[in-house]
């Protein structure tokens, strides 16, 4: 099932409700976590028919520089001012702090007008289907989380032009292919997909003048690629040394990230977002789906041929189609 709604078709939607849900954007994790959070939780809340905001950052961390959202997008929803940001936290969702939640929830409702927030199901629980009467759509979560993907990647006029230069710098034409393997700290998570299944899933594709892109958190890996596909593609990839702040041998780590400096932070999420960037736009793209950057990218590219390494990794109800 194709969708076609405008933006604004989504954003009035959304306007249209009364206060629901404050997402907190900024919040620690990855900037695709954060991302693909804001996606599962704008659908949910047209689907409950309540209203998503923003949470005005008061101590930007992670990801976020100064304004949240609007560091890098266009605005999307209304912000709040949350005095009590701090609560306003997934930490308080597990089981022991079930008795202090509603005390929570009232403190914090009184002073935002919102009646769910981050600890709330609406925020973590991953949807199957959903049924959204504004938008006449009944079906599964990931059609619908793919048009509100496509429509809020709407990047703000400042962070495209850095985008685009630093795509320049990686490369100044589109590539045939892509593919993105994620290290660090997702083996905190998941297991490594082998280099070895991204080498068989290229090996059909292979042929003169074939361009691809590799891309990584880990430059190590990225360079042995580099090595082990040159003759079968021209290769290219945005790896540097393996020493950069944050992106060492081992990949990238959401921990040792949250502690640099503004400027460093923001500056690599332009050059992800580079990457992701030109990762959207290559022919077919090639990725495990235990990584929050291949559901973005598989969102954002829609019905363009897309490969999942880990098929079902998140179980079969998620649907992942395979190219």
């Amino acid at each position: 099932m194709r969708l076609a709604y405008e933006r604004d078709t989504l954003l009035d939607a959304n306007a249209a409700l009364p206060l629901g849900h404050l997402q907190a954007f900024g919040r620690g994790v990855g900037f695709c976590a954060e991302f693909n959070d804001m996606v599962k939780a704008f659908a949910s809340c047209l689907s409950q028919k309540t209203r998503l905001c923003h949470q005005t950052p008061r101590t930007p961390k992670g990801i976020t520089v100064c304004r949240g959202w609007e560091d890098y997008f266009e605005p999307a929803v209304s912000s709040l001012d949350n005095p009590f940001a701090m609560l306003n936290a997934r930490e308080w969702s597990g089981r022991r702090y079930a008795a202090l939640r509603p005390a929570l929830r009232a403190l914090m409702r009184q002073r935002t007008g919102c009646t769910t927030f981050m600890f709330d199901p609406i925020a973590h629980e991953r949807p199957t289907t959903l049924t959204i009467e504004a938008l006449d759509f009944e079906g599964e979560f990931e059609t619908i989380a793919t048009e509100v993907s496509r429509h809020l990647w709407r990047l703000n006029e400042e962070t495209n032009a850095a985008v685009e230069m630093a795509k320049r710098d990686i490369t100044e034409t589109s590539c045939d292919l892509a593919l993105h393997v994620r290290r660090g700290d997702k083996r905190q998570e998941f297991s490594y997909v082998p280099v070895e299944m991204y080498l068989d899933a290229l090996r059909p594709f292979a042929g003169a003048g074939k361009r691809l892109f590799v891309a990584s958190d880990d430059p190590t890996t990225c360079l042995d690629l580099q090595d082990r596909l040159t003759g079968d593609f021209d290769v290219v990839t945005s790896a540097g040394p393996a020493d950069h702040s944050g992106r060492t041998e081992a990949g990238y780590d959401q921990a040792s990230f949250n502690t640099l400096p503004p400027s460093t932070r923001h500056r690599q999420v332009v050059e992800l977002l580079a990457e992701v960037e030109i990762m959207r736009r290559a022919g077919i793209f090639i990725g495990a789906s235990t990584s929050n950057v291949f559901i973005t990218l598989r969102r954002l590219r829609g019905d363009a041929p897309t490969l999942d390494l880990t098929q079902g990794a998140w179980g079969d109800r998620q649907n992942w189609r395979r190219f």
